[in-house]
């Protein structure tokens, strides 16, 4: 089967890998698409974040359908959709370190309530089945450009419902990629009073507007108009974000950070407020699944202004550059029975 391959920093390629065999607690899944992560993707790419060597095998937002069951899978049957399947476990198996390798004709699902409930080792030479967790079945009924967007959207959507104080609230969110704009519409849609999303580039920050934020604003521009925020996002990974957003926090305000910073996150007592709370908000898309899933059905997600990119298979390189340069809200790559013929942005 055909796999979308790292061999080096920014340098791709496809690959020819034997399709994946199963164990009796997996599914093997065709992939129908996959979608780019902007920032953990290329964070992958350029040896930043979980990789340890060349060539990669990379991908991880994928759908699919389940074609093949293990003998001790309960949970799944033949035409479930399935996200996050992987060509190969993650790790090295002597030929291609993984970082999930879901662009690929298909990939393996794990069956993850079984194997607990059999008592199975998710440990050891087998922790690479926590990654099971994610291998949750959406809705197969959702056309590509909806199901695409369940398992990214779900993470963000989870950040915002791990902080209830959002509703009703005013909230400021410092970043705006794809998980800033995205945090801003779920922010509005669970409740929030109003949103402002701040931005070194204004007219980034704007499409945040365009998909459901109330206000865009330059970064600088928070530090001189005096508004207080029940809420801060921090959404970059910039520890002087961390540092510059606590001011803006009301009294029992809550600072919530999305972001991974490589360097340690610091701040000065003097400069924050009475009584606030600090809380790690990650992603935990199946809580948010159902949620996701409804917003789609009921067109109350601004989809064609999320998912900005649609590429075959062959372009997956095209692709991935054009995530880098910043042309690309969300971006899908097609994969099963997709060729030249589909219209590329």
């Amino acid at each position: 089967m055909k796999a979308f391959a790292v061999t080096g920093p920014g340098t791709f390629t496809f690959v020819d890998i034997d399709i994946p065999e199963i164990d009796d607690y997996e599914v093997l899944v065709k992939n129908e698409g996959c979608s780019i992560c902007n920032t953990t993707d290329w964070m992958i790419t350029d040896r930043l974040y979980a990789t340890k060597d060349y060539p990669v095998l990379l991908g991880h937002e994928s759908f699919g359908k389940v074609i093949k069951i293990g003998k001790k899978v309960r949970n799944y049957k033949l035409g479930d959709r399935v996200i996050c399947a992987n060509a190969r476990p993650t790790g090295y198996d002597g030929t291609y370190y993984s970082s999930w390798g879901a662009f690929a004709e298909y990939g393996v699902a794990g069956d993850y309530h079984a194997l607990v409930e059999d008592g199975q080792p998710m440990d050891g030479a087998y922790a690479y089945r926590n990654r099971y967790f994610s291998n949750d079945k959406i809705d197969p009924n959702l056309p590509a450009e909806k199901a695409t967007l369940v398992f990214p959207m779900s993470e963000t959507a989870s950040c915002i419902l791990q902080v209830p104080e959002v509703k009703d609230e005013d909230v400021a969110i410092f970043g705006a990629g794809t998980v800033g704009c995205t945090l801003a519409l779920f922010a509005k849609l669970y409740g929030a009073k109003s949103v402002t999303v701040f931005d070194i580039r204004k007219e980034k920050a704007e499409q945040a507007v365009a998909i459901g934020a109330d206000y865009a604003a330059l970064s600088d521009e928070a530090y001189t108009a005096g508004k207080k925020y029940g809420v801060v996002y921090e959404a970059t990974g910039k520890n002087t974000v961390f540092e510059r957003g606590l001011p803006f926090l009301k009294e029992n305000g809550v600072l919530a950070v999305y972001g991974v910073s490589t360097l340690p996150y610091h701040f000065n007592l003097n400069a924050v407020p009475t009584n606030w709370h600090y809380r790690t908000v990650s992603p935990r898309p199946v809580d948010a699944i159902p949620f996701v899933e409804d917003l789609l059905w009921k067109d109350k997600l601004p989809v064609s202004k999320i998912l900005t990119h649609i590429w075959p298979f062959a372009e997956a390189e095209k692709a991935m550059r054009q995530v880098k340069n910043g042309e690309v809200m969300k971006g899908l790559v097609l994969i099963e029975g997709y060729a030249d013929g589909v219209k590329v942005n």
